[in-house]
């Protein structure tokens, strides 16, 4: 399975509303699938900046991403 994401460069992050619910965006049969990744990436992100950096291939410049991604699921 192929994951893709789109690049985080130049978006703002949302200051408020409530955090991203899996069960709520369109082709629910993905839901189990999107529940997983989500769980994996704050995981991994949570737990060790550098292996995360290196596994998602992210340079320095990134590592903010993995600060955002690690408060996924609490982020409006």
């Amino acid at each position: 399975m192929l994951i893709v994401l789109p690049p985080s460069e130049g978006k703002t992050a949302a200051t408020r509303g409530q955090p991203m619910k899996p069960t709520q965006l369109s082709f629910p049969e993905l839901t189990k699938a999107r529940s997983q990744v989500l769980s994996a990436l704050h995981t991994l992100c949570a737990s060790d900046e550098s292996l995360a950096a290196q596994i998602l291939d992210l340079g320095p410049k990134q590592h903010d991403d993995i600060r955002r991604n690690a408060l996924l699921k609490k982020a409006p």
